[in-house]
């Protein structure tokens, strides 16, 4: 018999198919138990394979929900594409598709297709809610939430200072599962090689208040006053590669600066000639997602992301 005073864990692995090698590929899910009958979240990491943070993010939020007193239940998808995940790549090796993309998928198509079709099932069929986290990818980091739909209260509960209200990507999955009737947000937090612990209490600092806020947790709602919502992002991609110099650090994500400031310089990776400066966007700009120090990028990747925050007092 369960302690009264903590949820259990149960792990079931979902069969995806066999690859042409002989490997078969399977998705484990967690699935944590309340003590008492209550709602269902849903909790997904891992769908780009270049942002390993996200799955390291839902084991650290797995454990600590574990030793709660939750009602209801949690069902967690911590990497849901280990192929990518093997790789660091953000798409499937074996297709070369973003599964970010491909939602709801296909069982008779191509693998990322059953992938995608087989984990929205899962959520689909055990959660009324989603969080599905992301980050800044192998060398930026990232803070903000995207909200979407109706669920502002919902996302806002998150405690994130910068929420991005634009339309949602079609075929994600929480695009497919918002469309689906669940509750929905994207949570895009750390990232790069900065080893991520603060991102990582915050995590779970931020759902321990989601879960207080739709009911699975006893205890007060933190409501953070500061909080942006945004309609506007602006992603910064050099036209020349090269190694990236920045000008701002991870302290400046979420401050507002006003006017034209540097972001950052491309260097040539052999004659260390200056390239290109990457400024600011708008009138007022908020910081999304930078890069902190020095990393290679290259032409059209993404270096920054700053939001327009010129109609906010």
């Amino acid at each position: 018999m369960p302690a009264a005073n903590h949820s259990t864990r149960q792990i079931t692995w979902i069969p995806v198919g066999t690859l042409l090698s002989g490997q078969d590929i399977s998705l484990a899910v967690h699935r944590l138990v309340g003590t008492q009958p209550g709602p269902s979240l849903g909790l997904v990491g891992g769908v780009h394979g270049d942002e390993p943070l996200s799955v390291e993010l839902v084991r650290r939020v797995l454990g600590a929900l574990e030793a709660l007193p939750l009602r209801g239940s949690v069902t967690a998808i911590p990497c849901a594409n280990p192929l990518a995940f093997q790789s660091l790549l953000r798409n499937t090796p074996t297709d070369m598709l973003d599964l970010n993309r491909v939602f709801p998928g296909d069982p008779d198509g191509a693998f990322t297709h059953q992938m995608a079709f087989v984990i929205q099932r899962v959520l689909r069929e055990q959660c009324e809610y989603l969080i599905d986290f992301h980050c800044g990818g192998l060398f930026p980091t990232v803070d903000y939430v995207f909200l979407q739909g109706d669920d502002e209260d919902f996302a806002r509960s998150i405690g994130s200072r910068v929420l991005y209200s634009g339309s949602p990507h079609k075929g994600s999955v929480s695009d497919c599962l918002r469309q689906a009737g669940l509750h929905t947000m994207v949570v895009e937090t750390g990232g790069g090689p900065t080893g991520g612990e603060p991102y990582i209490q915050k995590a779970i600092a931020g759902v321990a208040n989601v879960l207080r806020a739709i009911g699975m947790l006893d205890g007060e709602v933190l409501v953070r006053s500061d909080q942006l919502i945004l309609s506007e992002l602006k992603i910064i991609r050099p036209h020349e590669g090269g190694l990236l110099i920045s000008s701002v650090g991870l302290e400046e994500l979420g401050e507002v600066v006003s006017g034209t400031h540097e972001l950052g310089r491309i260097l040539h990776t052999q004659t260390f000639q200056e390239l290109e400066v990457l400024v600011t966007p708008f009138e007022k700009s908020v910081f999304i997602l930078v890069r902190a120090g020095f990393s290679p990028v290259g032409s059209g990747d993404i270096a920054y992301i700053l939001g327009n925050a010129s109609s906010i007092p």
